[in-house]
């Protein structure tokens, strides 16, 4: 027999295990165990003493699963459910399971992964128990009825959890009594929690990808805009830097100042003295707004040639026209600079 004289392991001793009489097998409290409030008792006994060694093989069950990176869960996490599912085996009152899920909720801060790891958890419960009963001295008879009360306890405590998976593993129980232990019901509900879990993975996926799709659009969005305000920007320095270079210097292209010059050609028969040698058909606004500006007939004869408005000066020509004039680099200059200073005025103004 064996010498291990321990309350628990004694009350546990099956009757089919060197017991020869009928005395010795009411003795040894396996009687007791026809009694299911006595089964009840002697589960939570069991639960009470080896409740450290339960839970510490429980959590290394745990980590061993393949969709848990880095458990959640401790030791004491998995204490306070195994307290919770061993009140209910005593006393059939689900508050108790109830109260025990609430508490780990709460230490672990409603952590979205961490509340999977417990439904993970209480999956694995009953194979870490009855891997613990198995270590005791108990007949296959006397451990499936033991076994029975911690599957149905755990199967209550899932429903608490998630009452869909705790439906589906009902179902899947009522089955697998017939033939096997609660072992197979174990791997039935985890094998439910990793299906449900990969499908919601799935479906995260899914959203996820959706999001990114619409977050990318978005981005090319914003990027053409930046690229938009970035060319719109270059422009305008472009055009400062040049304004600003002729305002400053007050000199035009030097190339083009020496093309424009009278005195470079020699080219001076076409200058006219009065003041009237400008084509009869120009602005009058403009040859008045030129004249404001001291320029010189020539001046004033070349650009009413190029048949422009005083609107058409002041509002569409661009330094590249002026340089294509050919009249003298200052009176280049003269015109762009009265062209901007009217310009900045009018957009200060409106």
């Amino acid at each position: 027999m064996s010498t291990d004289t321990s309350p628990v392991q004694t009350f546990l001793l099956s009757p089919d295990v060197d017991t020869q009489d009928s005395a010795l097998y009411k003795e040894s409290g396996f009687y007791l165990l026809r009694k299911d409030s006595e089964r009840r008792q002697t589960m939570v006994r069991i639960l009470e003493q080896d409740m450290d060694k339960i839970c510490a093989n429980w959590l290394t069950m745990l980590k061993r699963d393949k969709s848990i990176t880095a458990t959640k869960l401790t030791v004491d996490h998995l204490s306070c459910l195994l307290n919770g599912i061993k009140e209910y085996i005593l006393n059939q009152n689900a508050k108790a399971i109830k109260g025990a899920i609430d508490t780990v909720r709460e230490y672990v801060q409603f952590d979205a992964s961490a509340l999977s790891e417990i439904q993970l958890a209480l999956c694995e419960c009953q194979e870490a128990v009855s891997t613990n009963l198995r270590a005791h001295n108990i007949k296959p008879h006397w451990m499936f009825a033991l076994d029975n009360l911690i599957r149905g306890a755990v199967q209550v405590a899932i429903t608490i959890l998630s009452p869909e998976l705790g439906a589906n593993l009902a179902g899947g129980t009522m089955e697998e009594e017939v033939v096997t232990s609660g072992v197979s019901s174990a791997n039935s509900g985890k094998h439910t929690y990793h299906t449900q879990t990969s499908l919601e993975l799935g479906r995260q996926v899914s959203s996820v990808q959706e999001q990114n799709v619409i977050l990318l659009q978005e981005l090319l969005e914003a990027q053409k805009q930046y690229q938009s305000l970035l060319q719109q920007a270059l422009r305008e320095k472009k055009m400062s830097k040049m304004q600003l270079r002729v305002i400053l210097t007050g000199k035009g292209s030097p190339d083009s100042s020496r093309e424009s010059s009278p005195g470079a050609d020699g080219d001076t028969e076409n200058a006219e003295d009065d003041t009237d040698g400008a084509k009869s058909d120009a602005d009058p606004k403009l040859i008045s707004w030129m004249k404001s500006l001291n320029l010189d007939q020539d001046t004033i004869r070349v650009v009413c040639e190029e048949s422009y408005t005083l609107q058409d000066i002041l509002e569409l020509v661009t330094w590249e026209d002026i340089r294509e004039l050919k009249i003298r680099g200052g009176m280049r200059c003269c015109i762009w600079r009265a062209i901007l200073q009217q310009r900045t005025k009018d957009r200060d103004d409106g």
